[in-house]
């Protein structure tokens, strides 16, 4: 469970002013408490990676494809597909929150390796371009 400064309980926060942040993270007897200083510095690095495999079986556990953008970067103008091997676009967004659920007009995409564009603009009109390639696992 999650207990954070304002008495809120949820598994993520976001910071949208300055001031310290902090959480209190209990599972069965663990406990262990964090905190943070938020200032209004943005990072100069929005990206914080892109997974290489997921198994979208059901699960709940890596079901969903997409890049992990730190929540405090703004982002714009943001494009990510993914592709088959024959490169027929299998997946398109604009929501940054978005990602490919391993499925293809309505069915299962076969196992394999698929390739995906990623683009936006990030803080101080940086743009981002990154490509790469992800294995589908069931």
């Amino acid at each position: 469970s999650y207990l954070w400064h304002d008495g809120s309980t949820e598994a993520t926060y976001n910071a949208d002013k300055r001031g310290v942040y902090s959480v209190t993270v209990t599972k069965g007897r663990c406990v262990a408490d964090a905190s943070t200083d938020v200032g209004e510095e943005y990072c100069d690095h929005c990206l914080s990676g892109i997974p290489n495999g997921f198994t979208p079986n059901g699960d709940g556990l890596n079901d969903i494809f997409k890049p992990l953008i730190y929540p405090i970067c703004p982002v714009r103008d943001y494009r990510f597909s993914v592709y088959n091997r024959f490169g027929e676009r299998v997946f398109t967004t604009s929501n940054p929150k978005e990602g490919w659920d391993g499925n293809y007009k309505g069915t299962r995409a076969e196992l394999g390796a698929y390739f995906y564009q990623l683009r936006f603009t990030g803080p101080l009109d940086k743009p981002y371009f990154h490509k790469g390639d992800v294995v589908l696992i069931r």
